[in-house]
């Protein structure tokens, strides 16, 4: 189960707080979250300090949003040098 919840929002920037675990159906829910705020707001933060395990899946999907407009944050230092190499 993947909890996403909303903790900080201004005109530019949303930070989202995921909790829990980035695998299969809770990947799908998570793109479409981060569309809907990147469509109302330049700037996406996705705070990953309260994520206990992402899958292959989830670890592509993260790679591929990170960039100008998303950040990723409070990466453990396994899911830092996952996203780094891109292996599982």
């Amino acid at each position: 189960m993947l909890k996403v919840t909303r903790v900080a929002e201004n005109d530019k920037t949303v930070t989202l707080k995921l909790e829990g675990r980035i695998v299969g159906e809770w990947i799908d829910m998570l793109e479409r979250e981060c569309k809907v705020c990147l469509g109302k707001r330049s700037k996406l933060i996705l705070d990953l300090s309260a994520v206990g395990f992402v899958d292959k899946r989830g670890v592509e999907m993260l790679k591929a949003v990170q960039g100008d407009r998303v950040r990723l944050t409070g990466c453990s230092l396994f899911l830092s040098e996952l996203l780094r190499r891109g292996e599982r």
